[in-house]
C-alpha cells in the first residue's frame, strides 16, 4: 500500500477584505482520491464556513486561532466526479490565502489520524511533532504569519512545498509521505520576526504497522520457523522412530 501526491495548486490564491476565494488545481480530481485545503485568514474570529465544488464532502481537520490570526486544514475523502476548483467561504470580511492538494492511495481506507497545533512569535515558525498510527501516511502542514516578508528557508525535515503566499498575511504549506511509522514535524525561516500559527495532520490508508523481526522461539527443531502462527520446517518421520 502507498500514498502519493497527485497534484497541487500552481500557486496559492489570496484575497483582501473578502468573504471567499476560489482555489484551483491543474486538473479535475480523480474518483476515490483525497483532497486537502490549506487556508489562512487575518482574523482569529473569522471561521471557515465551507470548501465546495470538488466532488467530495469537505470537513475541518484542525484549526489554530491562538495568535490573533487563523490557520485551517480541511479535507475530503473519496472524491466522485470531482472538479478542479473550490470556493472557500469564511464567516466575515477578512484577508484569505488558500491552496489545494490531491492524494491517491493504492488500497485501504482513507483515515484522518493525528493532529497538532503550535504558535509563537519569531522568525522560525514550526509545527508540533506528531506520529502516525500506521505506516503509509501523508503529513500536511500549514503556517500563517502576520507579515509578508517572505520565507528564506524551509520547509524542513524533507517536507515539500505545496503552494505558498508570501504577501499580506503569509501562508506556508508543506507535505511529506512516510512509508514507516515516524514522528514528523516541519518548519520555516522568515525574513523577519512575526506572530505565527501552525497546524499539522496526518492521513493514512488504514494499514497496520510492521512488526519487528526477532529471534526464533526456543525449543524448535533446526530449520523450523513460525509463520503466521503455524510451525513449519523439515521434521523427522515419526513412523521411522
Amino acid at each position: 500500500m502507498s500514498i502519493s501526491r497527485v497534484q497541487k495548486s500552481a500557486a496559492a490564491v489570496s484575497g483582501t477584505n473578502v468573504t471567499s476565494v476560489n482555489a484551483t488545481l491543474p486538473a479535475n480530481v480523480t474518483d476515490g482520491n483525497m483532497v486537502v485545503a490549506c487556508i489562512q485568514t487575518s482574523s482569529a474570529t473569522v471561521t471557515v464556513s465551507s470548501c465546495s465544488d470538488l466532488g467530495v464532502t469537505m470537513a475541518q481537520a484542525i484549526a489554530n486561532t491562538n495568535t490573533g490570526l487563523s490557520v485551517y486544514l480541511w479535507y475530503g475523502f473519496n472524491a466522485v466526479s470531482g472538479g478542479l476548483s473550490s470556493t472557500i467561504t469564511v464567516s466575515a470580511l477578512t484577508t484569505i490565502s488558500a491552496c489545494l492538494a490531491e492524494y491517491s492511495k493504492t488500497s485501504g481506507t482513507w483515515t484522518l489520524d493525528k493532529t497538532g497545533i503550535n504558535s509563537g512569535s519569531s522568525a522560525s515558525p514550526s509545527t508540533a511533532s506528531i506520529t502516525a498510527s500506521a505506516p503509509n501516511a501523508v503529513y500536511v502542514a500549514v503556517d500563517c504569519d502576520d507579515g509578508g516578508n517572505g520565507f528564506t528557508a524551509g520547509p524542513t525535515n524533507s517536507f515539500a512545498t505545496i503552494a505558498d503566499n508570501q504577501t499580506n498575511f503569509q501562508l506556508g504549506t508543506a507535505d511529506k509521505v512516510d512509508s514507516v511509522i515516524a514522528a514528523e514535524s516541519t518548519g520555516w525561516t522568515t525574513a523577519a520576526s512575526h506572530v505565527w500559527a501552525t497546524v499539522i495532520a496526518d492521513f493514512t490508508d488504514g494499514g497496520g504497522g510492521v512488526a519487528a523481526v526477532g529471534p526464533a522461539p526456543t525449543g524448535l527443531l533446526p530449520g523450523a520457523q513460525i509463520n503466521r502462527g503455524v510451525l513449519i520446517g523439515n521434521f523427522p518421520d515419526r513412523s521411522k522412530w
